[in-house]
């Protein structure tokens, strides 16, 4: 990917997404009206999925898997200025429990 996609997804992701952790993993969303731009992240990453939620009318692209969270994470934190800290943590995380990635 070039370095403007990963500009791209950052300040996608400073504005409309989040980093949670559920149990001991830690799990990307970004939220969207339109399911477009988080097909085309999701493309980029060859990861994550795209769902609808119909209470709010919102499309969320999900990334759950370690390696995929991780692979996301390295990807915008250079780019990344909101949820740097969030994004750091998450590495930090997730580099602990599986140290060969």
């Amino acid at each position: 990917m070039k370095a403007e996609q990963y500009a791209y997804m950052a300040g996608f992701f400073d504005g409309e997404g989040g980093i949670y952790k559920r149990d001991n993993r830690r799990v990307v969303r970004i939220y969207q009206n339109d399911p477009r731009p988080l097909v085309r992240i999701a493309r980029w990453l060859d990861g994550g999925y795209v769902y609808y939620v119909p209470q709010n009318g919102q499309s969320v692209l999900g990334i759950g898997k370690q390696h995929e969270v991780l692979k996301f994470c390295r990807a915008v934190l250079p780019y990344t200025i909101v949820k740097r800290r969030k994004v750091m943590e998450a590495i930090k995380a997730i580099e602990a429990r599986h140290p060969e990635w």
